[in-house]
């Protein structure tokens, strides 16, 4: 959502990954387990929240690249939607992306 052009949701987003980053994982799933002892679903929600940084990075970077890329902007100019400009161009280079970035670091955690 950030890297489609939403310039406030964008930021807000940044600032959000920037504090998690800023702050030590463990902490931030022993704070958020803390909240609710003994439930799981809070600490696989507080787990989730600290992995799903790496990856904001990740496709915001794709994401912004194929924005700016010649095809997508050739897209929208010929008058195609936002959801077709997902389907053919931002989506494909997404998946591509993630699917090979995720052994690495699956790899590098263990």
């Amino acid at each position: 959502m950030g890297g489609l052009g939403r310039k406030k949701v964008d930021s807000a987003l940044n600032v959000m990954v920037n504090i998690l980053l800023a702050l030590p994982g463990l902490v931030v799933v022993l704070l958020l387990a803390a909240i609710v002892p003994g439930s799981f679903l809070m600490l696989y929600l507080a787990i989730s929240l600290v992995q799903w940084v790496e990856y904001f990075r990740v496709v915001r970077a794709v994401t912004q690249g194929v924005i700016q890329s010649p095809a997508r902007q050739s897209s929208e100019m010929m008058g195609f939607g936002r959801w077709y400009q997902f389907k053919r161009h931002i989506w494909p280079a997404i998946s591509l992306r993630c699917s090979l970035w995720r052994p690495l670091v699956v790899r590098t955690r263990f």
